[in-house]
């Protein structure tokens, strides 16, 4: 069947249905308002044309070309796409449903605000693409490239995003729930209200970053590196950072509270006002921190090194402070435990 054959049987709302069209020609054609079910358009070029309110279900559309095409409110669902190529297409509201579209090629497409759920995006390149507040739910992304790409407001849920590259992406207010991109090199990012929640995040390289109020509630962060970075007003309440590095980092008024900080170093780190309450740092490094007015209420503080640290008006209420180092530090003008608030916490009736 052929360009204007197809044209004229969708027009008369005659939709082929479950034959083979491999390899057919059908770009800079009308096929607005299409119903295709499971048709073969493997190898088909469909560049420039109108595929707009279109619907693919079930259709094999393997090393299918849509370049420059108009997917506007067009919609995917159960197809294998893998290998396909949408370079410059204009996807406003398409949507694409737990399909096969690894290898696929969507460099310098407009993707904003649509929806990718349950596919398999392996190997998919978003060089350079809009995704503003665009949706990934329960994708594979493994060794998907996001370089150069606005993925500003976009979220992503549950993804697999091991070895992706997000070189030089925007990523403001990116929100990823429960990701899982272990061993990535974030460092000199912009990751500014970026949320990671719930997030697997080991051996990460955040050094030099900015992650103002950025958002590490119940995240795997064991042995990353944050040193140098801007962290100010970041919430890493109940993340755990066993090993982590923090050396020189800004953490103003930062929320750790729950966290588990064994071992990490914050030496010379900025960390007024910061919150620790009920947090495990035993063996942690605090060597010439600037802990004035931190908060450590409830903490355990066991063989930890405090050396040199500023610790004025720092709360130090019930903590366990079995071997520590205090050398040279303020401690003495640290607030201890207030035995009021000590023995309302303990109390039980008798």
């Amino acid at each position: 069947m052929d360009k204007q054959a197809l044209h004229e049987a969708i027009k008369k709302g005659d939709f082929p249905t479950e034959i083979s069209l491999s390899g057919g020609d059908y770009s800079s054609t009308d096929l607005s308002g299409s119903m295709f079910v499971k048709l073969d358009f493997s190898g088909c070029n469909f560049s420039d044309s109108d595929l707009e309110q279109s619907y693919f279900i079930e259709c094999n559309l393997e090393n299918t070309t849509f370049d420059g095409s108009n997917l506007t409110s067009c919609n995917f669902s159960e197809c294998k796409s893998s290998g396909s190529s949408f370079v410059n297409a204009n996807f406003a509201r398409a949507g694409f449903g737990q399909s096969d579209m690894q290898r696929c090629l969507f460099s310098g497409s407009d993707i904003s605000e649509i929806s990718f759920d349950h596919c398999d995006l392996k190997d998919a390149q978003f060089v350079d693409c809009n995704t503003y507040m665009t949706n990934f739910l329960n994708c594979s992304l493994v060794n998907a490239s996001f370089q150069q790409a606005n993925a500003e407001r976009a979220t992503f849920l549950e993804c697999d995003m091991r070895e992706i590259n997000l070189h030089d992406a925007i990523l403001l207010q990116t929100h990823f729930e429960k990701p899982v991109i272990p061993d990535y090199d974030f460092s000199g990012m912009d990751l500014t209200l970026v949320q990671f929640r719930e997030a697997d995040l080991v051996r990460c390289n955040f050094t030099g970053s900015n992650l103002t109020k950025a958002f590490f509630m119940n995240a795997r962060l064991e042995e990353s590196r944050f040193d140098k970075a801007q962290a100010d007003f970041a919430i890493f309440s109940g993340a755990r950072l066993l090993g982590s590095s923090f050396r020189q980092a800004s953490l103003t008024a930062c929320s750790m509270q729950e966290a588990e900080l064994i071992g990490v170093d914050f030496s010379d780190a900025s960390m007024e006002q910061a919150q620790l309450t009920e947090s495990k740092c035993d063996g942690a490094i605090f060597a010439s921190a600037h802990l004035d007015y931190a908060d450590f209420s409830n903490s355990s503080l066991k063989n930890c090194d405090f050396t040199q640290a500023s610790l004025y008006r720092a709360n130090l209420h019930d903590v366990d402070s079995s071997d520590v180092i205090w050398s040279g530090s303020s401690k003495a003008q640290a607030l201890p435990t207030d035995q009021k608030r000590y023995r309302a916490q303990h109390w039980s009736p008798k």
